[in-house]
């Protein structure tokens, strides 16, 4: 419990900072002005932090309720573990998929009840108003316990990664024997993330708004679907003579990891796309630009967002572990297969090094994409 708790921990945190990030400039001199105590804290600021909040907990909720590889190093039968074990006892996919449907509409019900929450908070951009709450003791304190439970949340695992590479005798070589999974994981996560944010970005622009509810909502049901399920069903589907060259090569995951996490670029484009002025929209098309200029056009003032959307994605697909295990060609590897493996060995010293290196070439990508685009907003929200 302790372990997903902290894996999941920066994806709450970067939902509780978006919430942050998109209160009303107002907000700060009007809580100001009726005395910055817990009371108002509570009721305003929290309220206001609610629906991020939950929506954080429920995709913890999904990607906890499927995972199985967190759970087989604990040696403990799971959701995710029980459907892997059904097919490999002879379960066929309609057995899987009824054994799966009460997690599916679980999930698909708390979604759908917080989703309209989460639309309706998402609609400016606080522009840097100075926090009231700072100003009062009680507030200090507690904000000094936050930021204690966070640092020990994040900083003790990284310590103890570090303390387990310094035991390794050759870094170097691990990191060499490595650099084949490296370039497979990041290829993959990238071509994927890279399809997320364009299709996301095709259905937020240029599509009407019945077909964006529907592929919206069919995105919604491939990600809420148990991974394994997903993947099986893809094998059965695509292990056809015609579909033969896509499904021997490495376009098999891609496709697979495109479909299960498209779901994260069609709604935040499309909440991204709702605090723009939407006059906008109907400009375009009165001066008659063409698709690709209109994308052209959004993706320009919607960059930030986009390099979000797309650094979320990587993160996913990256971290993902099912896919690969079942998709992968023969002969193919990505890093957190290879660590999935390790850890049933207990080379414990060889995962710290890779999981270390995976750290720092996301930190870099991501000071990187900062640094490329600069701070703040890109563009003034209306």
């Amino acid at each position: 419990m302790l372990v997903f708790a902290f894996s999941n921990l920066p994806l709450n945190l970067g939902f509780c900072l978006l919430g942050f990030s998109m209160m009303p400039d107002s907000l700060g001199p009007m809580v100001a002005l009726e005395g910055a105590s817990f009371y108002v804290f509570r009721k305003v600021f929290l309220s206001f932090l609610l629906p991020f909040l939950l929506t954080g907990f429920s995709l913890s909720l999904i990607l906890g309720l499927y995972d199985f590889s967190i759970a087989s190093v604990f040696a403990m039968n799971t959701f995710g573990l029980e459907l892997l074990s059904r097919y490999s006892a002879g379960a066929s996919l309609g057995e899987m998929f009824v054994l799966a449907l009460p997690a599916i509409l679980l999930t698909f019900g708390i979604l759908g009840l917080i989703y309209p929450l989460f639309k309706s908070s998402f609609t400016t951009v606080n522009k840097g108003t100075s926090n009231p709450f700072s100003q009062t003791k009680a507030m200090k304190i507690l904000a000094f316990f936050g930021g204690l439970i966070l640092f020990i949340y994040l900083v003790l695992p990284i310590l103890s990664l570090l303390w387990k590479a310094l035991e390794a005798r050759q870094v170097f070589s691990i990191i060499g024997n490595s650099l084949g999974e490296l370039g497979t994981s990041f290829l993959l996560s990238i071509l994927a993330a890279s399809l997320i944010v364009l299709v996301g970005l095709l259905v937020a622009v240029q599509m009407k708004r019945p077909w964006q509810k529907f592929f919206g909502l069919s995105s919604l049901f491939l990600f809420i679907m148990p991974a394994a399920l997903l993947a099986l069903v893809a094998i059965r589907l695509m292990n056809r003579p015609l579909l033969g060259l896509v499904y021997d090569s490495i376009w098999m995951p891609i496709l697979i990891l495109f479909l299960r996490y498209q779901f994260i670029g069609i709604l935040g484009l499309r909440l991204a796309t709702s605090t723009l002025d939407q006059e906008l929209f109907s400009l375009s098309h009165i001066w008659g630009l063409s698709s690709f200029n209109r994308l052209t056009l959004f993706a320009g003032l919607l960059k930030k967002e986009l390099v979000a959307i797309f650094v979320l994605a990587f993160v996913f697909c990256t971290g993902d572990t099912t896919v690969p295990i079942l998709v992968a060609p023969a002969g193919v590897q990505t890093i957190s297969v290879k660590i999935y493996n390790y850890l049933h060995y207990g080379a414990s010293d060889v995962i710290a090094v890779l999981c270390l290196v995976i750290l720092a070439f996301c930190l870099i990508a991501i000071i990187f994409l900062q640094k490329l685009l600069g701070g703040g907003t890109s563009y003034e929200r209306t």
